[in-house]
């Protein structure tokens, strides 16, 4: 009787683990679509940025094809960033691209905690309000242009 007793304990125990490790895998898939989702309206609205201020659709896409590759450029994809000086590094560390693999490698990879990830959030954040308002801006003054 003690046995079937701590048996169904022990039973009760690894479902309860399973359903904390399944709710904290439902938080960090949520998370890192929403990481997704703000690294897309980042770079989208970067594009419409782009779009706005140029006058051709052919000096728009070499804008874009150009700003797409000094981010790609400067991330951890070529090359490195310990390779840059301390300076640079410092700056690229704030590129979208940069702070989203990083986001990503400590959910992913490492299956850190959310509270590690709240000061690259937090530059995401303000990466997609300021493409935003550059967005909005560049399409107010592509209105008042064409008047």
């Amino acid at each position: 009787n003690n046995k079937i007793r701590s048996y169904i304990e022990k039973k009760e125990k690894e479902e309860s683990i399973m359903q904390k490790k399944g709710q904290v895998y439902l938080l960090a898939a949520l998370i890192i679509g929403f990481i997704l989702f703000l690294l897309a309206t980042i770079f989208i609205f970067i594009g419409l940025f782009l779009g706005y201020i140029f006058n051709s659709e052919e000096s728009a896409t070499t804008a874009s094809i150009s700003v797409g590759l000094v981010f790609l450029l400067f991330s951890n994809t070529i090359m490195p960033l310990e390779s840059l000086s301390g300076f640079l590094r410092h700056i690229v560390m704030y590129n979208p691209f940069v702070v989203g693999v990083e986001i990503l490698k400590r959910l992913v990879l490492f299956e850190s905690n959310t509270s590690v990830i709240h000061n690259l959030l937090y530059i995401l954040l303000v990466w997609a309000v300021v493409v935003v308002i550059l967005a909005t801006m560049g399409s107010y003054i592509a209105k008042r242009k064409s008047r």
